[in-house]
């Protein structure tokens, strides 16, 4: 590694390519370096100067846009070396499917097909993991400072706590840090570029290469800053510190998937909601309160996944309010899991590449990320 690779906190966030993640806390070790929210709503590391300036091999290797880092190709092809296709808008994959979980509750439950969850369960019911590290609603929004943020969960009914989509700032360090001082089998839900966070990290330490047994990807457009809450409730006039709990795609079976309508409840119990797209911020692709490392990402998709899960855009599932699921799946295990018979409920549906780009192609900020894979993987440039 050239001294010019070598690069810090400080350079990442300079260069507006900090998504927070919280991976170079954890590996900080110190509670003096913690994550929290900036003025724009979105969270970065804050800490002493010394440690955000410091330049050192380990940071430049595992932060997902570091220049130094591996990139998602490269991860994918040593994670996945038995493969059997590839492709230069969904990387490495074995098979690609769309369906929904057909089992109990899981698919109204969710805001799509409800297959993220039932994925996470199953591999909790096989004895395939021990806890799955993903993404809830907090339970006292204003004394925590937040809406959302990740849990280890480790029984069915706290994995399905976690269903829905979040269009928030979360952040991995305390997960990662639980998963470090407690042995066991995980796996980890997250958005692209932390997926890719924790793969960086599986290289470089060994206690989470054995820990982490599975990662969980959901296709992505771009990570929203807090303040897309407090724009909701502005345009739907309601005080924000009044909000208990936010539900941004609140599901109705007898209208398109594809016609968001945004819910929040409020300290007394009752509810107001609004369409998406009757809000000036409602056009999720245009980019509002968008962090800008997100310009310079290209896997929507997360590639370095054991499997990706996104919304089946295309008709006749985008007119299915109950919600439908593409799934892309690169693990020979999670294939085996979803192959094997199910009793009387539906199977998933295979797919063929061509179909499978379709509903990516669906995606405008995947248009926008594959028109900027000219200038990354990550522009030198970024850091001068």
């Amino acid at each position: 590694m050239y001294k010019t690779d070598l690069f810090g906190p400080a350079d990442i966030n300079r260069a507006g390519l900090c998504i927070g993640c919280g991976s170079c806390v954890v590996q900080a070790g110190s509670p003096a370096v913690e994550m929290n929210f900036d003025v724009y709503g979105e969270l970065k590391p804050h800490a002493p100067k010394e440690w955000l300036n410091e330049r050192s091999a380990s940071f430049s290797r595992t932060c997902p846009f570091s220049n130094a880092a591996l990139n998602e190709d490269q991860l994918a092809a040593e994670l996945f070396p038995a493969t059997s296709s590839h492709n230069l808008s969904i990387g490495h994959f074995q098979t690609a499917y769309v369906g929904y979980a057909a089992e109990d509750d899981f698919r109204m439950q969710g805001s799509s097909g409800g297959m993220v969850t039932w994925v996470a369960t199953e591999l909790l019911r096989k004895g395939l993991i021990d806890g799955v590290a993903h993404v809830i609603a907090t339970k006292d929004p204003v004394s925590e400072g937040r809406y959302f943020t990740y849990r280890i969960s480790r029984t069915e009914a706290e994995v399905r706590e976690g269903a829905k989509s979040r269009y928030y700032p979360i952040e991995l360090s305390q997960v990662l840090k639980d998963i470090r001082d407690t042995p066991g089998r995980y796996a980890v839900v997250g958005i692209p570029c932390f997926i890719k966070a924790v793969q960086l990290l599986r290289r470089e330490d060994p206690v989470y290469r054995e820990r982490i047994r599975y990662t969980l990807g959901l296709f992505c457009g771009h990570m929203k800053s807090a303040r897309l809450v407090e724009s909701f409730a502005w345009q739907m006039k309601v005080p924000v510190h009044d909000i208990r709990q936010v539900e941004f795609r609140h599901k109705d079976p007898d209208r398109p998937a594809y016609w968001y309508n945004a819910m929040l409840t409020l300290h007394d119990g009752s509810r107001v909601n609004k369409d998406w797209r009757y809000m000036a911020d409602g056009d999720f692709g245009a980019g509002f309160f968008m962090n800008s490392a997100c310009n310079f990402c290209e896997d929507v998709v997360a590639e370095t996944a054991d499997i990706s899960f996104g919304d089946a855009w295309g008709k006749p599932y985008a007119l299915d309010g109950r919600g439908t699921n593409v799934l892309v799946v690169r693990s020979q295990v999670i294939e085996q899991l979803l192959s094997a018979p199910r009793g009387q409920l539906p199977p998933l549906r295979p797919f063929p590449l061509s179909a499978s780009l379709f509903f990516f192609d669906r995606f405008r900020s995947f248009s926008r990320n594959m028109h900027l894979s000219t200038y990354v993987r990550t522009p030198r440039s970024c850091f001068r």
